[in-house]
């Protein structure tokens, strides 16, 4: 089936195996994409959301729309589903009702091949985004570096047949490379739905709320790390570090916390963290608060906090560091890491080696120079904040892109009598 694609007027489909009320950050990419698109194409045009069914949670209207398919639990790793689109016929055939223009795939697996499929049978391109370092998360799972690597050889291939290929920074199309990725890859940076905070007014109710509702005490140093509480994000070493900084730092309670630290978000690895804490006597502390969807609560931690710790060596481009560069909150990041490629120690973020002690040094020296890190702050969102408005603006002019090559490349096909699907991504 072809379709003849009216300018602006675009109808879009975002594929995921993670959506609401699942909160990992591929999930807060989508959701954010399809949100601008449908304020940008507007009735005439269309958003859609394409991904697995969620038991006991019910869609709202946020300005796109959502299909839903049927999913199995995936008993390895919850809350995360598995999806089954080709047992679903009442979703395919909404799904087979909808002219997309262009559809973009953020996973290459169940929700990452039906948009190939869709892709291929209505002659229209997809674009892939390359969000995860898939390799550690499948060595972690089949713990057979041989069956790791052909099932990376397998997903390699679902990107070389993807119409235009991106990722969210130039250090993660190295590791595109490495995965054996040959093809052109664009680069479309993430955002952020936090307004820019004021540097004269630096916090709002929202901070005032945290303060009272998590009863943090003035002089108590604020700390935290948001996002999936999963070992892959180096978790263990961050829980080491901390022990370690509670031996160095002077209590400034009568209590006899030196810190607060708060972890907010959830994963398989939460249950053991938490047994990590009580072995290292730091329940006093820290705290676990689970998975907290009220943007509001989210940006008053940023707004309170000292630093926001966030040791990951796994991410390809954490939102969490747009976040809190809009708040103004200095972080800690790993020398090395991917998402540490623009940070540069002292300027716009501070940074550490991989190693709880050196960590745990990296942190006191940054508390004990609150000027530094209100600097640093200010030269984080100055460098790194960027709204999702703007990066879905770029984003809507690369679609428009891709179509016009497309269709160029279709047209030319059709003079000779054929048309082919493309093999693979466009210069």
């Amino acid at each position: 089936m072809d379709k003849n694609y009216n300018g602006d007027l675009m109808i879009v489909g975002q594929f995921n195996d993670s959506f609401q009320p699942i909160t990992d950050g591929v999930a807060a990419v989508v959701r954010n994409y399809a949100l601008k698109l449908g304020q940008m194409v507007g009735p005439q045009g269309g958003s859609f959301v394409i991904v697995p069914s969620f038991p006991g949670f019910t869609d709202q209207d946020q300005g796109y729309q959502i299909l839903r398919y049927r999913s199995l639990p995936m008993i390895s790793r919850p809350p995360y589903r598995i999806g089954l689109p080709e047992f679903d016929p009442a979703f395919k055939k909404k799904l087979g009702s909808v002219p997309f223009d262009i559809v973009h795939a953020h996973c290459p697996f169940s929700a990452g091949k039906l948009a190939l499929r869709v892709a291929k049978e209505r002659n229209i391109p997809l674009v892939a985004s390359f969000h995860t370092k898939y390799y550690d998360d499948i060595l972690s799972a089949v713990r057979s570096k041989w069956l790791a690597q052909k099932i990376l050889n397998f997903i390699m291939e679902f990107y070389s047949q993807a119409d235009a290929v991106c990722t969210v920074n130039e250090a993660t199309i190295e590791i595109l490379n490495e995965y054996g990725y040959r093809g052109p890859v664009h680069v479309i940076e993430n955002g952020t739905d936090l307004q820019a905070a004021d540097p004269e007014s630096r916090r709002s109710s929202a901070g005032n709320r945290v303060i009272s509702e998590l009863k943090i005490e003035d002089s108590e140093p604020v700390l935290f790390f948001i996002g999936q509480h999963i070992w892959q994000k180096n978790l263990r070493m961050l829980c080491e570090a901390l022990r370690i900084l509670k031996d160095r730092m002077q209590p400034v309670q009568d209590n006899g916390r030196a810190f607060r630290m708060f972890f907010i978000g959830d994963g398989d690895a939460a249950e053991e963290m938490q047994k990590l804490v009580a072995a290292s006597h730091l329940e006093s502390e820290i705290s676990f608060l689970g998975a907290i969807n009220d943007r509001e609560f989210v940006r008053g931690m940023f707004e309170r906090a000292d630093l926001m710790l966030f040791p990951s060596m796994y991410d390809t481009g954490a939102l969490v560091l747009r976040e809190s560069a809009a708040a103004l909150c200095p972080f800690v990041l790993i020398a090395g890491s991917t998402i540490a490629g623009d940070i540069r120690h002292g300027d716009n973020g501070f940074l550490s080696i991989n190693d709880p002690a050196a960590y745990a040094d990296t942190i006191i020296n940054a508390m004990a120079d609150p000027e530094l890190r209100i600097a640093v702050g200010l030269r984080a969102q100055q460098t790194l904040y960027r709204s999702w408005g703007t990066v879905v603006g770029e984003l809507f002019t690369e679609y428009q892109n891709i179509i016009a090559r497309y269709n160029h490349k279709k047209q030319i096909a059709a003079s000779y009598g054929f048309f082919q699907k493309s093999s693979g991504p466009q210069n």
